[in-house]
């Protein structure tokens, strides 16, 4: 009983403060005068720095460089490949040059042989002799003969002969002869040989009948070089 009637109390008291609050309301709180505006002193906003370009890196060495890329395309037909070309051999290597042929003999020569003797006297001098040399020539033709010698070194001393029969008339031989010759020189002397014959000579020869053809003398001595040439004709 007594909790109601305090229940009753507690709401009476309530209602009551409540009309008089909605008769006397309480006055609304003052209003804080505005502020002027208080001056900008921030500093600007600094521009946002740019990045600086970047260097044209020099291209490695050795590192090819990447290539643009290009669009994909179809794949082309392969053409066909040409045959391979024959190899072409090598050139032979040239063949040494043939010894010269000896002149042709004319249709109307005589198929005649012809005998020489060709003698060299060395007169004057420390060492006199005679050096001969005999050969046979057919006509028309040219024959040679090449000997060459030393003594202790000293040398060589050439002997060497051609003749040429070229035409036969009357008994007689017409003849192209040509020596060289050499002698050995004294052992006390130094440097090449006082005297040497080098020469050629065209003359008619009679047959088996010898003849003096040159005579060389040594312009520092009494030394001569007499050349003699002697032809048989044989049939």
């Amino acid at each position: 009983m007594t909790m109601k009637i305090l229940a009753a109390a507690v709401i009476v008291a309530f209602a009551c403060g409540t009309a008089a609050a909605q008769q006397n309301p309480a006055p609304p709180p003052p209003v804080p005068a505005p502020r002027a505006p208080a001056p900008d002193t921030a500093r600007p906003p600094r521009a946002a720095p740019t990045a600086p370009a970047p260097a044209a890196s020099a291209p490695a060495v050795g590192v090819p460089a990447p290539a643009a890329s290009r669009p994909a395309q179809a794949p082309q037909p392969s053409a066909p490949r040409p045959a391979p070309a024959p190899a072409v051999p090598a050139p032979p290597a040239p063949e040494p040059p043939a010894a010269p042929e000896p002149p042709a003999v004319p249709a109307n020569v005589e198929p005649i042989n012809v005998r020489y003797e060709i003698a060299v006297r060395d007169t004057g001098g420390s060492q006199p002799g005679t050096k001969t040399v005999t050969m046979t020539a057919t006509l028309g033709q040219m024959s040679s003969v090449r000997a060459s010698g030393s003594v202790n070194g000293r040398g060589p001393n050439p002997l060497n002969v051609d003749v040429w029969p070229t035409l036969i008339r009357d008994g007689k031989v017409q003849t192209r002869i040509s020596i060289e010759y050499v002698p050995q020189s004294p052992a006390n002397t130094v440097g090449p040989p006082p005297l040497s014959i080098r020469q050629t000579v065209y003359v008619w020869l009679d047959n088996r009948a010898g003849m003096s053809i040159s005579t060389a003398a040594d312009p520092n001595s009494e030394r001569r070089l007499e050349v003699a040439a002697t032809a048989e004709i044989l049939r």
